[in-house]
């Protein structure tokens, strides 16, 4: 998992991130590349209010079916 483009709004007193990850859903060893986003709002006393990710539900709904695309998903290999 990887991150870039921090964005600091102080105005609004708010951070997004954008993130990189490969993500496997367990059981059905399903995985696929994702870029999301984080974003987190601050209170006056600098704490966490609120917590959101951006990211495709639709890809993770698929893998834990075990039906995403065969040009998404990288089954993994047990050695």
């Amino acid at each position: 998992m990887e991150f870039s483009e921090y964005i600091v709004d102080p105005e609004v007193q708010k951070v997004s991130v954008k993130g990189r990850a490969k993500f496997t859903w367990l059981s059905t060893e399903q995985s696929w590349d994702e870029i999301f986003t984080y974003v987190l709002d601050f209170d006056d006393d600098f704490k966490v209010t609120n917590y959101q990710v951006w990211a495709d539900t639709g890809a993770a709904y698929l893998a834990s079916r075990g039906q995403l695309p065969a040009d998404v998903s990288h089954r993994h290999a047990h050695l």
